[in-house]
């Protein structure tokens, strides 16, 4: 039961922040991830030593990638939660990939949709079916955990 309600909670508080993350402006949205584009390029050596017009352009084409893997991975977290929480109601693996890809696949529609009344915001088919995917590969994963778990106990009994 605590863990059922564990589940629920992160469900919801993920998808909260999700929510949350859609209501910001998009150019609080756009600064929060260029500052993060910008941290991962300060990683790499090399990158301070070049000119300002290729700094620039290098930073426009990752924050674009780094955009839509947040969304990704936003997502794919969601799936997560959905799946581990549909395996806490003891539904079947098929059952439980098809609900979190169901639940998680409308909660997308009604992201982009509420991205819509953001200012500066639009809503994005492709933004819906990255967001989708990202459910489905979370949700895989979930569904690999009984054959690692086999897997793993299978190469410890072996050695």
């Amino acid at each position: 039961m605590v863990k059922k309600v564990f589940l629920w909670i992160c469900t919801i508080g993920w998808a909260m922040m999700i929510f949350w993350l859609s209501a910001q402006p998009a150019t609080e949205s756009a600064g929060m991830s260029l500052v993060l584009t910008e941290k991962i390029l300060s990683l790499f050596p090399g990158f301070d030593g070049l000119g300002v017009a290729a700094r620039r352009e290098i930073v426009e084409v990752l924050h674009v990638v780094v955009r839509k893997l947040a969304h990704f991975g936003l997502y794919a977290m969601l799936g997560i939660w959905i799946s581990l929480l549909c395996r806490e109601y003891d539904f079947s693996l098929r059952r439980m990939f098809l609900h979190a890809l169901l639940w998680g696949a409308m909660y997308a529609v009604s992201d982009e949709c509420h991205q819509l009344f953001v200012a500066g915001r639009s809503g994005s088919v492709t933004d819906v079916l990255l967001d989708s995917f990202g459910v489905a590969t979370g949700a895989f994963l979930v569904l690999c955990l009984p054959w690692y778990k086999k897997r793993k106990n299978d190469m410890q009994n072996w050695f």
